[in-house]
């Protein structure tokens, strides 16, 4: 569809190596997330005691583009070369008002690390 269309010519396909952070604890931003095209990921925190794995299809940075916080909680470390779609804020809202299920599904993730304090 045009919208789908449009949305993919305004997102960057940003390619990473392993060893590399994506951000780090601290890190201010101005609202982007990462969806996991291919690879894995590490979310490392100090109110964790274990790290949290991600991969393909999963996103890291919700907090930060919903608008909730402008500071990095956690770090997130490459951990085999990835793939990332890196999404604007206002992409991510674009979305989010578009299509519910996305949003519905990017709450759910968000809760769930914010209850994990992740």
């Amino acid at each position: 569809t045009k919208f789908f269309k449009d949305l993919y010519s305004r997102v960057e396909e940003k390619y990473y190596r392993k060893g590399k952070y994506i951000f780090k604890k601290g890190d201010k931003d101005d609202g982007h997330m990462y969806i996991i095209v291919s690879g894995k990921l590490e979310i490392r925190s100090d109110k964790i005691s274990t790290p949290v794995i991600l991969e393909e299809f999963s996103c890291v940075g919700e907090i930060v583009a919903s608008g909730r916080s402008e500071i990095r909680n956690a770090d997130v470390l490459i951990l085999e070369p990835s793939v990332l779609i890196k999404l604007s804020h206002n992409d991510f809202f674009e979305i989010m008002n578009k299509i519910p299920s996305f949003s519905s599904r990017v709450n759910d993730i968000s809760l769930a690390r914010t209850n994990a304090e992740v």
